[in-house]
């Protein structure tokens, strides 16, 4: 899934739709500073130097980070990891094995060596816990984990056709009510590539052409439709050392206690108010940066020993 995006952000998709690129410097929101390494993109620069790097939902796309990069930027240096695509040349991965290599190579060509900071929301929450398993079984540091409304069992919709959960959810990513584009694949595939496409990219711009956001829409599908399949039937099955922030969105499955019990180590537990797509949103942004920054401070702290 994809967070809700504000209006800005929603202005700097749809310039991305328009001209089928990763946005730039200058797009009319705050975008990531360009920097790549393979998946790895410099979200923000700023005086913080410790690393942190967030791993994508199932969108595939680190957009959604980007004010939590800059609230944290005087204490992180905040890397986004964006999924493979094949139309920047790169094959999806062919499972959560393959996804946790790629990108624990890619982290190391970044920062050779830890602490490392990891993080994720959403699917890629589970994404950032077993990259913290794999470095931490190469006797590494990772220092903090934050997990932001993750489930801890992710199964694929029997359909084979998840079309339109993936239109759905893109829908209320855009913070527009999903049901109006419910219904077969391709109707809600036109629909919401007509009502983004009438969004316009910004002041002075003219309306983006419906056939090139429906192109996008399919490319970023597949990305969507192999990430599900990359995780269908997980579960944490081991632990990670690490003091942690685990937060939880209002009306989500509450699943703090499994994680705390997945994590040998500090974790702050945060409730927010927002819903799953609010949560890296203002003011919920902020919430969840100070809760990071602040370290895991005793008073709103518990500790649970790992599994074996």
């Amino acid at each position: 899934m994809t967070p809700a995006l504000s209006g800005p952000q929603r202005a700097a998709l749809l310039a991305h739709l328009r001209q089928a690129r990763r946005p730039e410097v200058g797009d009319p929101a705050p975008e990531p500073t360009g920097e790549r390494w393979g998946p790895v993109t410099l979200l923000a620069e700023g005086a913080g130097r410790r690393p942190l790097f967030l791993v994508h939902a199932v969108g595939g796309t680190t957009f959604g980070y980007v004010a939590l990069a800059r609230e944290l930027s005087g204490t992180f240096r905040t890397y986004g990891i964006e999924a493979d695509d094949p139309a920047n040349g790169t094959a999806p991965a062919t499972g959560l094995h393959d996804m946790v290599t790629r990108y624990t190579d890619a982290i190391r060509r970044v920062c050779p060596a830890g602490p490392f900071g990891l993080g994720g929301w959403s699917l890629g929450g589970l994404v950032a816990f077993e990259i913290a398993r794999r470095l931490q079984s190469d006797g590494e540091t990772v220092a903090p984990l934050v997990l932001i409304d993750t489930a801890t069992h992710y199964v694929r919709p029997a359909d084979p056709d998840i079309g339109p959960a993936f239109v759905v959810d893109v829908a209320r990513s855009m913070g527009w009510d999903g049901t109006g584009f419910a219904g077969d694949r391709d109707g809600g595939l036109a629909r919401l590539a007509q009502r983004l496409a009438g969004q316009g990219t910004g002041p002075g711009d003219g309306p983006t052409d419906p056939g090139t956001v429906r192109a996008h829409l399919e490319r970023r599908f597949r990305v969507y439709d192999s990430l599900m399949r990359a995780v269908d039937g997980y579960r944490p099955t081991g632990s990670v050392r690490a003091d942690a922030v685990v937060a939880c969105a209002a009306r989500s499955p509450n699943t703090a206690e499994d994680w705390c019990a997945a994590i040998d180590g500090t974790v702050r537990l945060l409730h927010l108010s927002a819903d799953h797509y609010r949560c890296l949103t203002p003011p919920y942004v902020r919430q969840l940066a100070d809760a990071i920054r602040a370290k895991f401070d005793p008073p709103g702290s518990v500790h649970r020993g790992g599994r074996p």
